[in-house]
């Protein structure tokens, strides 16, 4: 870890930051992780510890996808607020959070909790792998019992995964322990993400060290590729398909040809299209899948098309790669990162988004600390240079 100069954090970021990363494992789901990340947004909020100086492209964003709904709502379709809740919060709360500014004190605070959350991480996967237990706290619900496929996934996973790229860059071993996290989730998507990240690593790899640090963590990803079964569901996924990530973006990309749509999109909490249950024969509207179906895109770029509409979409998504700290190999982050997005509405629909946006932070204030330290051991040095030279004068 990092050594962090700033003052030592009080109780309130302390208790924010454990609200916004939820180390300890309760066993918490979407919803119930949803609302203690928002009360420590608030709370954090209201203490000052995050300032809301850029806050006005959420705004924005929320009047685009306002206007949209109107819109769409004058030619008949019925609007559902529980939908306009669950499926633009966070896509306005991340595009705001990944810029504003957070206090030294809690990114001290942020990361002094990060070993914890590591530690917690670990022990909800010994307690799921080795004894069935579904302790973990994320926003997939696998339980050990049901799922053919042992994985999980514990939140924030794009936390750890922004972490695990900034650590490959620097050539820290903890890497390892990110990569670890990151691949019991079986994701292809984040499987993905991290071939691209040691692959990076090993052709800009111009020590011994390095090389091998890049060949050891490819070989773990490959061994646990096979150990997990992400292998057999990619080689799945190539014979077979996904109907979740392939219908579904045809079905809202559909509904933006028409002209009014495709200009200010489909709107905050607006159906799209009628759901799985018409595609599967389930009509059976008290079931909580079918209906989010009715308004989800597995696909998040799809995703802030069909909210905002085609030029809110486009701006959108410049904001979002704009936001991305211009640290060395940001390239490669950014590319990780819109890999993911477009290959799920995860990482910005949902509470994971908040701490994707934290990753980003952690990242930025790094950067801003190492700089700090290295000016004032410029200015030491040059003290000292100016202190040897007024003692030679003097004599």
């Amino acid at each position: 870890m990092v050594s962090v100069t700033a003052a030592k954090p009080g109780a309130l970021p302390y208790l924010g930051a454990l609200l916004l990363l939820v180390p300890i494992p309760l066993g918490m789901r979407t919803s119930e992780l949803s609302l203690v990340v928002l009360a420590g947004v608030v709370m954090l909020l209201a203490g000052g510890h995050i300032r809301h100086t850029r806050v006005g492209s959420a705004f924005a964003f929320l009047a685009i996808g306002a206007l949209g709904a109107l819109i769409s709502v004058v030619r008949g379709d019925a609007i559902n607020w529980f939908q306009v809740f669950r499926g633009s919060l966070f896509l306005l709360l991340v595009i705001w959070l990944m810029v504003e500014e957070f206090d030294d004190e809690l990114m001290a605070a942020i990361e002094r909790l990060i070993p914890i959350l590591l530690v917690a991480a670990f022990v909800s996967a010994v307690a799921y792998f080795a004894l069935g237990l579904n302790l973990y706290n994320s926003t997939l619900d696998l339980p050990y019992d049901e799922s053919e496929y042992k994985r999980l996934y514990v939140f924030p996973t794009y936390f750890f995964m922004i972490l695990l790229f900034d650590e490959v860059r620097k050539g820290r071993a903890i890497q390892y322990l990110y990569a670890g996290v990151l691949l019991i989730t079986a994701s292809k998507a984040l499987f993905l993400s991290l071939a691209c990240i040691y692959m990076w690593k090993w052709l800009g790899a111009m020590r011994l060290r390095n090389i091998a640090m890049a060949a050891l963590g490819m070989g773990l990803m490959s061994a646990l590729a096979v150990a997990t079964g992400v292998l057999d569901r990619a080689l799945e996924f190539v014979e077979v398909g996904d109907p979740w990530r392939a219908l579904e973006p045809v079905m809202a990309l559909l509904r933006l040809m028409d002209p009014l749509r495709a200009i200010f999109g489909n709107g905050m909490g607006i159906a799209y299209w009628g759901g799985w249950g018409t595609e599967v024969d389930v009509t059976d509207d008290s079931l909580r899948v079918i209906v989010n179906s009715m308004f989800d895109v597995h696909n998040g770029i799809v995703t802030v098309l069909l909210r905002f509409g085609i030029p809110g979409g486009i701006l959108y998504l410049y904001y979002f790669v704009r936001s991305v700290p211009r640290v060395s190999g940001w390239p490669l982050l950014v590319l990780i990162l819109v890999l993911n997005v477009a290959l799920s509405h995860g990482p910005i629909q949902t509470v994971e988004a908040v701490g994707l946006a934290l990753g980003l932070q952690v990242i930025r204030y790094r950067e801003r600390v190492a700089q700090s330290s290295a000016i004032s051991l410029s200015d030491r040095e040059s003290t000292r240079s100016a202190n040897l030279a007024e003692l030679n004068s003097a004599h």
